[in-house]
């Protein structure tokens, strides 16, 4: 598998720091991670990536917030994807706030 290296600055590019910004105040946090950094190397990817994970996740629809994190968190489990074992829990408390029993659980 090939990887890429986080861009130096890659909130010079207006359409990256666009996005960026749209991240900033979707999840009402200053922390853009490293998946997002790593698809600054090419703006229009990391646009239609963010729309999609937008419509998504952000979204109103008959799932509330914290089901919809929980349901991502279980595939990528089940895909044995490492960043998301590592990063979910942060990701959990920072999305609602505070320690949960989903927090320990995806802790494992």
């Amino acid at each position: 598998m090939s990887t890429r290296k986080i861009p130096a600055d890659p909130e010079s590019d207006p359409r990256v720091k666009a996005v960026f910004d749209d991240i900033r105040a979707t999840r009402r946090t200053d922390f853009i991670n490293n998946l997002w950094r790593t698809l600054a190397f090419d703006p229009a990817l990391l646009e239609s990536t963010w729309g999609e994970v937008k419509a998504l996740m952000a979204a109103p629809s008959h799932l509330d917030p914290l089901t919809k994190e929980m349901i991502y968190l279980a595939v990528s489990i089940a895909n044995a994807c490492t960043y998301t074992k590592v990063v979910a829990p942060t990701r959990l408390e920072y999305a609602f706030g505070e320690r949960t029993a989903q927090v320990e659980f995806a802790e494992g």
